[in-house]
């Protein structure tokens, strides 16, 4: 198994995260690397076709978001019994902000799910097959279950 130091887990809060983090502890667990749980806050005026829906939208609501992100992956860290990983939120399009932490976080493995909140591919999710072909090192992406391709 290649050495792996530093495994990124890349959550959207969805309903599979729990069996995405499990998937991404046992890989940690075998490696003896560290963890790091990472979320990305969508920035939405950054989208131009929403910029004047949400104009008016102020920066306390953008903290906000953020500070609701950091107290999930916090109670995801307990929920996982994995209290000792690294929690960081980045705020832009999830790809960048993946790519962002696995730079700044010496990041050797990336784990994903297949499909989480905005999962509309019918063989990946977008952001996972976004990064899996933009990643400079190895992603690991976690079929979900009940999520496999139908038999004829």
């Amino acid at each position: 198994m290649p050495d792996f130091k530093r495994i990124l887990l890349a959550v959207d809060f969805s309903r599979d995260s729990d069996f995405i983090g499990a998937r991404a502890i046992e890989l940690a667990q075998a490696c003896g690397a560290r963890l790091v749980l990472l979320h990305v806050v969508v920035d939405l005026k950054s989208q131009w076709y929403k910029r004047i829906l949400l104009s008016s939208l102020s920066d306390d609501v953008e903290e906000q978001l953020i500070d609701d992100a950091r107290k999930r992956l916090e109670a995801l860290t307990q929920n996982l019994g994995v209290s000792d990983a690294t929690c960081v939120v980045e705020v832009g399009s999830p790809k960048a902000g993946v790519l962002k932490a696995v730079e700044e976080h010496d990041i050797d493995l990336i784990v994903v799910g297949s499909h989480g909140v905005g999962g509309v591919d019918a063989m990946l999710g977008s952001t996972a097959d976004s990064i899996l072909h933009r990643s400079p090192i190895d992603v690991f992406v976690v079929r979900l279950p009940g999520r496999g391709v139908a038999q004829e």
